[in-house]
């Protein structure tokens, strides 16, 4: 299924909602749903560095909005970048009666509409393997964020010099390209624009692709 078909047809978006699962089963995965499995790695993580905060929370590429109605108890504010309207839209129905405010704006994960600093927390979890960008989105994640940002997507750390260039640059394009992640984190450390990082892994059925959670301590 083509990205670009699921974010013009509200019946595909619908879809993709299912195949995630009811909206507050990320606590508990009753379903066993093994994509909720993945996904459970992201939500506690960000939970566990919201829980007993009064933090101010973003989201690049909510999609139809589980993680963020899933951390929403947990939150000051939910804000989500989404470049699909559809998805907006999508989102916007599921807060309707929770009680609390979704801000949604729309925009690319490369050029985040928001100031500097203004976001306690931001996540992006499988945004970039879709539509490229790593690097240059993780910056901006970093630019709007305070405190803490948390990353997450497919990685590549073992390197085969023997590959064609196609998938070289497929893997810098769509993937976390760990080596140049660390190279990069480690200038921003050394001169203190961050305070620290470190990745957890998540689980996968598919050993071909690896999943990593990046989570970079800004502090400023």
């Amino acid at each position: 299924m083509k990205q670009n078909t699921v974010w013009k047809k509200e019946e595909k978006c619908l879809n993709l909602q299912k195949k995630f699962g009811n909206y507050d089963d990320f606590e508990e995965n009753k379903s066993k749903n093994p994509i909720i499995a993945n996904r459970q790695c992201v939500y506690f993580t960000v939970k566990d560095i919201l829980n007993g905060n009064d933090y101010t929370l973003l989201e690049v590429g909510p999609g139809p909005g589980h993680f963020l109605w899933a951390l929403k108890d947990f939150t000051k504010e939910v804000h989500g970048l989404e470049y699909s309207n559809e998805m907006i839209n999508l989102c916007n129905s599921q807060f309707e009666n929770s009680g609390k405010k979704v801000y949604l704006k729309q925009g690319t994960c490369t050029d985040l509409p928001y100031k500097d600093n203004e976001f306690d927390v931001s996540l992006q979890c499988d945004v970039t393997r879709h539509v490229g960008g790593c690097w240059e989105s993780l910056c901006e994640q970093i630019r709007v964020t305070k405190k803490y940002v948390i990353y997450s997507g497919p990685s590549f750390e073992d390197w085969d010099v023997d590959e064609p260039f196609e998938k070289e640059l497929a893997k810098l394009l769509f993937g976390i390209n760990v080596n140049r992640f660390n190279f990069e984190l480690d200038r921003m450390k050394h001169t203190g624009f961050i305070k620290d990082y470190y990745y957890k892994d998540r689980p996968n059925k598919k050993d071909i692709i690896k999943r990593k959670i990046l989570v970079v301590e800004v502090g400023k």
